[in-house]
């Protein structure tokens, strides 16, 4: 089931309301139609109490229980059309049933998810911190192959 207020921020401060039209799929009671790709994940939809976004938490469970063996998931591309798709569901608050998409579609949309977020989900002075990291270790690596004393 969804949870989803009946109001959301509009960026003015101001509040819209929430629709029921929808076509396929089931939003909860009080679906607001809320956009889900392409904002910071501050703004992404949860169930009430959870910290993982609705679109994170369904897509991960489905491909956990549906695709876990599947080879090269996130390497072959799925149907923009059913990417498409899936991504406006989200985006109008429906219960998106993935049960019938192909896995390379479904993990499609969650590269596309993290793609578009505003910001990295690993922030640039972390990322640029861990790589010079490495980079260290893979010399200190190289060093102890050259000499093993």
């Amino acid at each position: 089931m969804w949870f989803w207020r009946k109001t959301a921020r509009e960026p003015g401060g101001g509040t819209r309301s929430g629709s029921n039209h929808h076509h396929g799929g089931s939003p909860g009671p009080t679906a607001l139609k809320r956009k889900v790709f392409g904002v910071s994940l501050e703004q992404v939809p949860r169930r009430e109490g959870q910290l993982v976004p609705i679109v994170i938490n369904k897509i991960t469970s489905h491909l956990q229980k549906h695709a876990m063996d599947m080879e090269g998931l996130f390497r072959v591309s799925g149907s923009t059309l059913e990417m498409n798709d899936i991504v406006a569901q989200f985006d109008q608050g429906i219960d998106v049933d993935l049960s019938k998409v192909d896995p390379h579609s479904v993990a499609g949309v969650l590269k596309k998810f993290f793609r578009e977020l505003p910001e990295p989900l690993v922030p640039s002075a972390v990322n640029s911190a861990a790589a010079q990291k490495v980079s260290t270790l893979n010399k200190q690596t190289e060093a102890l192959v050259r000499d093993p004393r």
